[in-house]
């Protein structure tokens, strides 16, 4: 039985799933290969492997859709026929931390997405108003990064144009009192997890006056980046036009008031260093695009993602398509001439 090789194996580009090709035997091959099998776990945590079955022999990439962060994963891949199950290929090991371009000082990159969101769940003026107590919450972390500590910040509402900012060591710190501040003042404080890799995502802002013995937490706007991440469903050639359309739908718990449009990003798979064409999309209530000025026979990833004035959210995982729609139209007419001039012959 045919057994696979792996070529080409990488992250993502929001690093939450893993893209991989692999060799597919002759048209001639016997026994024939009806599909594959993707095997895949997480390195020395994981004892057994997640499958994917994939149909089609001629089929010669997948993109795995992580539902668990690790820094690193053993993939395999395997061929299967009518009758029998190939070998596995010999594991690969991908290192994830080897395609991270984290920028500390910035704190941006995929270290924002892996670290946790804290929560300020309870907020307190200390005595005589000189000083400000906090609680945060963080919600269960399934990634493998360590936190180190947090980073409080908080400045002065309409006074301070800058945070300061303090670090509270601790991966299992959930509260920290702030000195120093001004009485009968309002203060803007904040949040966020860190690591050695960088910064989390802050917290959203909570309003507090000093020399309030107890008060409850009053959230700022909750405005920001849209939260949640659309599903594409279905990717139409159109017959004798050089495009295709795409579809997605939007989850039914979606906060539109806190999206302006879409993003729907192509890009060619060959070369792989080939980058996304952003088409951008200013009406909400569209759910599909026509996309123009694809070439034929040329394999095609296309992502979505909801965007505002303060950036874009979450891309779907790249969908893969051939696209071949302008050409099947041309075979058509061709077809339709031939049965034409065998008439008047």
């Amino acid at each position: 039985m045919f057994v696979p090789s792996i070529l080409k194996i990488c992250p993502t580009d929001e690093g939450t799933g893993i893209y991989l090709e692999w060799t597919i035997p002759e048209k001639d091959c016997k026994p024939p290969v009806h599909g594959y099998i993707v095997a895949y776990k997480r390195h020395e945590l994981d004892i057994n492997y997640s499958c994917r079955s994939l149909k089609g022999g001629r089929t010669c990439s997948h993109v795995i859709s992580l539902s668990r962060v690790s820094s690193k994963y053993n993939i395999m891949v395997s061929a299967y026929g009518y009758k029998e199950h190939g070998d596995f290929c010999p594991p690969v090991i991908l290192c994830m931390s080897d395609y991270l371009d984290v920028n500390r000082s910035q704190g941006c990159g995929d270290i924002r997405e892996l670290l946790p969101k804290p929560k300020i769940t309870k907020t307190k003026s200390l005595h005589e108003g000189k000083g400000l107590h906090l609680k945060w919450r963080v919600p269960l972390d399934v990634s493998n990064v360590i936190i180190e500590g947090y980073i409080v910040a908080y400045k002065r509402c309409g006074l301070d144009t800058q945070y300061k900012e303090k670090m509270v060591p601790g991966m299992d710190t959930k509260c920290h009192a702030i000195t120093g501040t001004k009485p009968c003042t309002l203060y803007e404080v904040k949040v966020a997890a860190c690591a050695n890799e960088g910064t989390g995502l802050f917290s959203v802002p909570v309003i507090v006056r000093t020399g309030v013995e107890s008060q409850q937490p009053q959230k700022m706007s909750e405005r920001g980046e849209p939260t949640f991440t659309p599903a594409i469903t279905g990717i139409c050639n159109v017959m004798g036009h050089p495009g295709v359309f795409v579809r997605w739908k939007i989850p039914d718990n979606a906060d539109m008031k806190n999206t302006d449009g879409y993003i729907v990003a192509f890009r060619k798979t060959v070369p792989s260093t080939s980058e996304y064409h952003r088409c951008v999309i200013h009406d909400k209530s569209t759910t599909s695009h026509y996309k123009e000025g694809l070439q034929f026979g040329m394999t095609y990833q296309v992502k979505v993602a909801a965007y505002n004035s303060l950036g874009c959210g979450q891309f779907t995982l790249p969908k893969l398509f051939v696209f071949h729609g302008k050409d099947a139209l041309k075979r058509r007419k061709l077809k339709r001439n031939l049965k034409f001039k065998n008439k008047i012959s």
